[in-house]
């Protein structure tokens, strides 16, 4: 079972007290649902119904399409007049099949050439469920697959290409990577969100004969953080909604619930809230949040740093001094002369999410949502920092040391960037982050293709030069040696000349 393959369900707002038959076999699946239904029946493949006792089910999830195959009418008439069927699946035209080069059969670019594949297309699945008279589905596009999911989104979600930062590639050994997947799908929301249909890498779609009400439009996990941390964001059509992803996560929401409270004593404007247990946060689909706002406006680092100053300005209200901070401040290798961090202004609480990606300006304030972590006893002007580096469709378009320069932090960021390594380090699962790092290393974009083909071609014409060069300097002594055995020659036939003279004079006398 592997860790994250009940990501593609854990979701899904299943009824209470139903039954479901799961068409095949998926352990981390199985588990799942055995925790929110009542009775759960697992078969291989759809062909084993024919031979079952006749029974209705309120769910039918089938695990891959080769399971659906001929067998749809004799599934569906073990779904009840109002059940629903979930169908799971990986995308033939799958934008990680563009991106993947593998020479085994069957994977990546070498899938897409094939014509026996038992892949599928949203669309094919979509006109057979049709011709069987269930007309009311929801598709929702799955990255980076079904067996690790971290992006769920609904096909009528007004979905941003910000809301893309959270993929991750799945990247396997000694493979080849054709493209960028992350920038295209970026790319492919901004031109038209119904090329997710053929570029999706997954999917999942509820389907029933009648209506669905499921309201639930993005689902997002984060797989890459230590289990304590792993929370899902679920986007709905008036809320956001946040829950654990494991029961160790439970530690996590209760800090959220803490900060929640603590925020709504200040003069922070909070769009987050708790209601019966739960965190929720409203949502605000039609604005635009600061870190957009700040990327229209790339080539003015003024007016970023004035709207990054703008953002803060509340913040000040609370400020405690260095000397009264320094006493609770962990121990940091960067050394910085007491001056000039009695320049910072430190707060006892700082909430370090409070960044642009999670803020919007309305009635004249700015309103923050999803704030999950505070530290203790840190500047503000280190939440500056982080909204920065956070804010990454901006990064790309800026001189980022600039921007630092004209917010006077740019001799503080050795020890930011410290704060930030330590964070991660507390957050991340670094086994995982070390095993993702290694198959990039394994991996091979065609860049670094390119790359290493022009440094062989220029190893070549290194080598080439110097064989040149060898070639002339050999040709030259070549010349030089050839000109001495030519003056030696003459040399000689002088010396050869005076002989004779001499033979000759001795003769005569």
């Amino acid at each position: 079972m592997q860790e994250f393959d009940k990501n593609i369900i854990s979701w899904y707002p299943f009824e209470e007290n139903k039954t479901i038959l799961q068409i095949g076999q998926n352990e981390g699946i199985t588990v799942e649902l055995k925790k929110k239904l009542r009775e759960v029946h697992v078969i291989a493949k759809g062909e084993e119904l024919i031979a079952r006792e006749e029974k209705k089910f309120d769910y039918i999830l089938i695990y891959g399409y080769r399971n659906l195959c001929e067998n749809l009418d004799v599934i569906l008439n073990a779904l009840e007049e109002e059940g629903k069927l979930l169908l799971v699946d990986n995308n033939r035209w799958a934008i990680n099949n563009w991106s993947n080069y593998k020479k085994e059969k069957g994977f990546g670019n070498s899938d897409l050439e094939r014509e026996d594949t038992k892949k599928t297309t949203i669309y094919e699945i979509r006109q057979q469920l049709e011709s069987k008279n269930i007309k009311e589905s929801n598709i929702f596009f799955v990255f980076p697959n079904c067996e690790n999911a971290e992006l769920i989104i609904n096909e009528r979600f007004d979905l941003k290409k910000e809301q893309m930062d959270k993929y991750s590639p799945e990247i396997e050994e000694k493979q080849i990577k054709t493209l960028d997947e992350s920038k295209i799908l970026k790319n492919i929301i901004q031109q038209d969100r119904k090329l997710l249909y053929l570029f999706a890498n997954a999917y999942i779609i509820e389907a029933s004969r009648k209506e669905l009400k499921n309201d639930i439009q993005y689902v997002s996990y984060n797989n890459v953080r230590k289990e304590e941390y792993q929370l899902i964001t679920i986007i709905k059509k008036e809320v956001v909604e946040k829950l654990p992803a494991n029961p160790k996560a439970v530690f996590q929401m209760n800090n959220m619930k803490k900060n929640i409270e603590e925020m709504r004593e200040t003069n922070i404007h909070l769009l987050d809230y708790e209601e019966e247990g739960k965190i929720y946060s409203q949502l605000i689909q039609e604005e635009k949040t600061i870190s957009d706002i700040l990327e229209e406006k790339a080539d003015d680092l003024e007016e970023i740093a004035r709207i990054l100053k703008d953002m803060q300005k509340d913040l000040f209200i609370n400020t405690i001094s260095y000397q009264e901070a320094k006493k609770y401040m962990k121990y940091s290798r960067v050394k910085l002369e007491e001056e000039k961090m009695k320049k910072l202004h430190f707060l006892k609480k700082a909430y370090i999410d409070m960044v642009p990606k999670n803020c919007f300006y309305r009635e004249g304030n700015y309103w923050y949502f999803d704030q999950e972590w505070k530290k203790e006893y840190l500047p503000i002007e280190y939440i500056t920092y982080r909204s920065i580096i956070n804010s990454y469709e901006l990064v790309k378009k800026i001189k980022i040391q600039e921007l630092f320069k004209i917010l006077q932090i740019d001799e503080y960021i050795e020890w930011f960037q410290e704060l930030e390594e330590e964070f991660r380090r507390e957050v991340i699962n670094q086994q995982k982050l070390q095993e993702i790092e290694q198959k990039k290393e394994t991996s091979k974009s065609v860049e670094n293709l390119v790359n290493e083909l022009k440094m062989y071609q220029e190893n070549n014409d290194r080598q080439d030069k110097v064989i040149k060069d060898l070639e002339l300097d050999n040709q030259r002594k070549q010349e030089y040696i050839q000109a001495i055995e030519s003056e030696n020659q003459k040399k000689q036939e002088e010396i050869e000349a005076l002989k004779n003279k001499w033979n000759l004079f001795r003769r005569s006398k």
